[in-house]
């Protein structure tokens, strides 16, 4: 039985071969084969095979965290405020330097309301002035540059920054005493930014936590300001002009000092004073004394005093005694210093009518115009004459020499007068005044500014161009001569500081 199915077996095969049934099994195999070799590419991903057997997929790599990079900023000129009083416009440049937006954050978070908005970071507190304190609506003055950062970046919302974006800031640095020793400082900008729920800060005061990252940017903002180191206490008060007060006069020639001792004796004592320009040293030697009657008679004060500081004026008393023809009109004339040389007289209290014209030589005087209710307070060196009225809202008047005196008011350019009594100059009057209009602070607040801003007596116009930028409350210079002038130092130094008068503004942007 056994061989039979041998062969019947053999039979069956040899019979297959014959009849193309063994090729076919043949073909389902190589098919086999072909789909198992498929299989094997597709989960090696296509791939060569090894020895080793299957090869595994790599893990995919993580992208990398992003890098916020701390604003640029920069400055297109460095302020120079190498003259007492001088004030330099600026504008201050910000980019954005990473690839995509960051928003400067207004967070009412009161821990980090030090760091909030875009403010000056000071590096010591014994920088003179923030020359970033005052701020204006920009006026596309850097070329490129189009966007506000004043308002962009203090809007409480939208304050976004795109990508390379820049905006700028128009800023004025305004000079204030210095005597650190130093001439040249360097300051940055403190800021918040907020980018995908996190904070970065670029400030002194920055500290780092898990939700707070510490920048540092490369600010090299500077500015320059002027030295003052030759302390002058023993020289103070009024140039001129004492507007009829007792007050301490300095010559507007430099050469004459008149120190007045306002105690119930009433002295005066008077002193030449030699100046140096090259070595900003002087000397004072007393040349004269004044007690008695001549200087204590009288309601009006200490009130001019010659160009050269050789005679003083009150009420009808000078260093002769009593003008006769002064002492006739039965009034106070309030006297006032003429930058024509001059000394000119109306009167100090209600009810004075005209204004008078000094002839020194002989102490006579002659009546100029009608001057009803008028204060004398200067004329220009064309000897037209400044007045404010002793009445009402007191309106700040010119006198036009040359066209009969005839009247005209001041034109106060849009600025608010903090008093009526001007300081004299050389080359002005100037009076304090407030801008209310054109300045911003960092904060986008309207703030009230107040200079020392130029009487154009000619023009009569309050100049809101030539001013003298001011030392905290106080003007930031005593006196001003043709040869020296007297500043005061800063923050709570009291100092008064002896300067060339070629060291002073003339009131112009840029100070010089």
């Amino acid at each position: 039985m056994i061989g039979m199915r041998h062969e019947k077996t053999n039979d069956l095969s040899f019979q297959n071969e014959h009849d193309g049934s063994v090729a076919h099994k043949t073909n389902k195999k190589t098919l086999l084969i072909a789909l198992s070799t498929l299989a094997l590419a597709a989960c090696n991903g296509g791939g060569g095979g090894s020895s080793g057997g299957d090869t595994p997929s790599p893990t995919p790599t993580p992208p990398a965290p992003v890098v916020v990079q701390a604003l640029s900023v920069t400055q297109n000129v460095v302020p120079s405020l190498n003259k007492v009083g001088s004030h330099q416009v600026w504008y201050m440049v910000v980019n954005n330097p990473n690839d995509f937006t960051v928003n400067v954050s207004h967070s009412t978070d009161s821990i980090r309301s030090e760091q909030t908005n875009f403010r000056f970071d000071p590096a010591n507190t014994t920088m003179p002035i923030n020359p970033s304190k005052f701020a204006m609506q920009y006026d596309g003055g850097v070329s490129g540059v189009t966007t506000d950062c004043l308002s962009l970046f203090n809007q409480s919302s939208s304050n976004a920054l795109g990508a390379h974006q820049s905006c700028a800031f128009k800023l004025e640095a305004q000079w204030a005493g210095n005597t650190s020793g130093k001439t040249n400082f360097n300051f940055k900008m403190a800021y918040q930014l907020q980018y995908d729920n996190s904070l970065y800060i670029e400030s002194i005061g920055c500290v780092a936590n898990s939700n707070t990252t510490c920048l540092s940017g490369n600010q090299n903002l500077q500015y320059n300001i002027l030295n003052m180191s030759k302390i002058a206490n023993d020289l103070k008060g009024n140039v001129a002009d004492g507007n009829n007060e007792n007050l301490n006069m300095l010559s507007i020639d430099g050469t004459t000092y008149w120190d007045v001792n306002t105690n119930s004796s009433g002295v005066a004592s008077v002193y030449s004073l030699n100046y140096n320009a090259s070595t900003n040293t002087y000397n004072k030697v007393l040349t004269n004394t004044y007690n008695g009657s001549q200087f204590t008679t009288g309601s009006g004060g200490f009130a001019v005093i010659s160009t050269n500081g050789q005679n003083f004026y009150q009420k009808y008393y000078n260093q002769d005694g009593v003008m006769t023809s002064v002492q006739s009109t039965n009034n106070d004339l309030g006297w006032a210093y003429g930058l024509d040389g001059n000394i000119y007289g109306g009167g100090s209290n209600t009810g004075s009518t005209n204004l008078y014209k000094l002839n020194q030589a002989n102490n006579t005087i002659a009546s100029l115009v009608d001057g009803t209710n008028q204060a004398i307070r200067g004329a220009s060196a064309n000897g037209n004459l400044l007045t404010t009225s002793r009445t009402g809202a007191q309106t700040t008047s010119c006198y036009n020499a040359s066209n009969s005196y005839s009247k005209s008011t001041m034109n106060m350019s849009g600025l608010t007068s903090s008093y009526q009594i001007p300081k004299v100059q050389p080359n002005g009057y100037f009076v304090m005044a407030s801008n209310t209009t054109d300045y911003y602070n960092l904060y986008n607040q309207q703030q009230t500014v107040s200079a020392s801003y130029l009487m154009d007596i000619d023009n009569c116009v309050l100049s809101k161009t030539t001013y003298m930028a001011n030392f905290g409350d106080a003007l930031s210079y005593d006196s001003l001569t043709t040869q020296f002038g007297i500043a005061r130092g800063e923050n709570a130094n009291l100092n008064r500081y002896i300067e060339s008068a070629t060291n002073f503004s003339n009131g112009l942007n840029g100070g010089n």
